[in-house]
């Protein structure tokens, strides 16, 4: 099965002590595990003096927010000035997709090398979604088309066309929605939040890999349906399937 349209994030993994036995990190871009290295906070707008750019800060103290973000990150004073002025230009270039994740893999490397080489625990990884799925939504945004969309769908005919996804380390298979309700964003919830990994588990007789994600595709068909039926323990948002793959910084 081809999967060829990456989506590339700069992951900070925490280290779970009550994880399952195999791993004590989950190798997800779902950030109610792990931390966004290209997060809200990387992006700045509005005529706040001094602040290049165009997207969305969550916070109202931006001075307060700042600090204990520097704390958090261990961020030099000049480093939080220079990432968004960094971002701000790669995001004008064309080179930043939905918001938080980069089109390439070349500039995720250079974004983590150059900014967040001293953290610990530090991963590029991506997510791809399969032809066939992606085939799917892109007819569906095609004859339905809405404002918001238009981003992804650019995204998506240029990935269909090409077919040119990067040879990584292909890790596991994560089960994902986009929990986000802002126009071109594309923020990720994994099936291993509320325990629906050990349902999944417990459900299917599959196991979740050293990575704490889905071994391989063997019952991706019947997952999936059993994700987006309305009578199952998951969320109504539409669940997808999608390849993550590891790569060297």
């Amino acid at each position: 099965m081809s999967y060829p349209m990456e989506a590339y994030y700069v992951m900070r993994l925490k280290n779970y002590g009550f994880a399952p036995p195999l791993f004590q990190q989950l190798f997800t871009v779902c950030q109610a595990f792990n931390d966004n290295l290209l997060g809200h906070w990387a992006f700045v707008y509005g005529d706040i003096p001094g602040y290049p750019g165009w997207v969305h800060y969550h916070g109202t103290n931006l001075k307060a927010d700042d600090a204990a973000l520097k704390a958090y990150l261990q961020l030099p004073d000049l480093n939080l000035m220079e990432i968004r002025n960094w971002v701000t230009d790669q995001y004008q270039a064309g080179k930043l997709r939905w918001g938080m994740t980069f089109t390439d893999l070349k500039l995720a490397q250079e974004y983590r090398n150059r900014f967040f080489s001293y953290l610990p625990d530090t991963y590029i990884l991506s997510v791809s979604y399969s032809e066939q799925e992606l085939v799917k939504l892109w007819q569906e945004l095609k004859t339905n088309p809405q404002e918001y969309d238009k981003a992804i769908y650019k995204q998506m005919e240029k990935a269909i066309l090409t077919m040119s996804p990067e040879k990584g380390k292909v890790i596991g298979y994560d089960i994902i929605q986009n929990c986000s309700n802002e126009l071109g964003s594309l923020v990720l919830d994994s099936f291993l939040l509320q325990n629906l990994g050990q349902d999944v588990s417990s459900q299917f007789g599959v196991e979740l890999n050293e990575y704490g994600l889905l071994r391989d595709i063997a019952k991706r068909d019947a997952i999936i349906d059993y994700m987006n039926n309305p009578e199952s323990k998951t969320e109504t948002r539409a669940w997808d399937w999608v390849q993550v793959k590891y790569f060297a910084p």
